[in-house]
């Protein structure tokens, strides 16, 4: 079994307060995949894209963390998968980020986990 971390957040820009759904659409989040297993002899490789970022293969060793941020597009749906290898198991399309999940839950308070 695969033990791994991640959390997602989100931030407000600096601006005055304005109407939530404005501020909505400005949001910039932030996705953190960490590799919480117990040793460093056998790393997690991970491979995370959406529709249109690959973000490419990374090798995380114990207690490493790949981030990446990005903003919602208004327009259409943003959506990451990540694929991870650890020893022998392999997990594929794993949802790390969904705007119609993450996205609404986040609005009002700026934080998402």
């Amino acid at each position: 079994m695969v033990l791994l971390a991640s959390s997602i957040s989100a931030a407000t820009p600096a601006s005055p307060p304005e109407s939530e759904d404005r501020v909505y659409f400005r949001w910039k989040y932030k996705v953190h995949i960490m590799n919480g297993m117990s040793d460093n002899v056998n790393p997690v490789s991970i491979a995370c894209h959406s529709h249109d970022d690959d973000l490419g293969h990374h090798t995380l060793t114990q207690g490493q963390v790949f981030r990446f941020e990005f903003r919602i597009d208004l327009f259409t749906k943003t959506h990451f998968i990540c694929n991870f290898w650890w020893r022998d198991q392999h997990m594929n399309d794993i949802t790390v980020f969904n705007d119609h999940a993450e996205g609404h839950s986040c609005k009002g308070k700026g934080n998402c986990f």
